[in-house]
């Protein structure tokens, strides 16, 4: 970190130990947390914003009990704007996710779900119309269908008319 770069490495091994990772992964994002928001950070002091990007989320945070993980990652989340982060994560399992972060999650994009609940927790998070549920669980994955939605606004380009709108 001393380099201002953020370690990437092949976790397999921290990975597969369950009561490694999250430690792990806990003190890599406290670095950058209060890198972003302590006075004389060098990112702090850069104005710079970081992107994290995380695959499959729920495997870092439980509802059962919380991790060291899981508390950075609610206080990143939600002050992700003031800090300077973007935050990004996929994640099969949505209802997993930390009420704090999914009501801080401003766009998803759905796959299809073979579960009724998952898909209407994505639905009342979005305010989107209750007829969404079906078409979320009959989305083809084959095909890679999907639905996008956000608790903001889409800019929606139409190249064949060259012409642009908010939705």
């Amino acid at each position: 970190m001393a380099a201002k770069l953020v370690p990437v490495l092949m976790t397999n091994q921290i990975y597969s130990k369950d009561r490694f990772f999250p430690a792990y992964f806990s003190r890599i994002m406290t670095e950058i947390f209060y890198d972003q928001i302590r006075e004389g950070g060098y990112s702090y002091k850069n104005r710079s914003v970081t992107h994290i990007f995380v695959d499959e989320l729920h495997t870092l945070v439980s509802k059962k009990r919380s991790s060291p993980a899981e508390d950075i990652l609610n206080k990143a989340v939600a002050q992700s704007g003031p800090a300077r982060l973007g935050f990004y994560y996929c994640d099969q399992n949505y209802s997993k996710i930390p009420k704090i972060m999914r009501d801080n999650t401003k766009y998803i994009i759905a796959l299809g779900h073979n579960s009724k609940e998952e898909a209407e927790l994505i639905v009342n998070n979005f305010n989107m119309p209750k007829s969404r549920i079906g078409e979320i669980l009959s989305l083809d994955k084959q095909k890679q269908e999907c639905i996008a939605a956000t608790s903001e606004r889409f800019l929606v380009y139409d190249i064949s008319q060259n012409k642009k709108w908010y939705e």
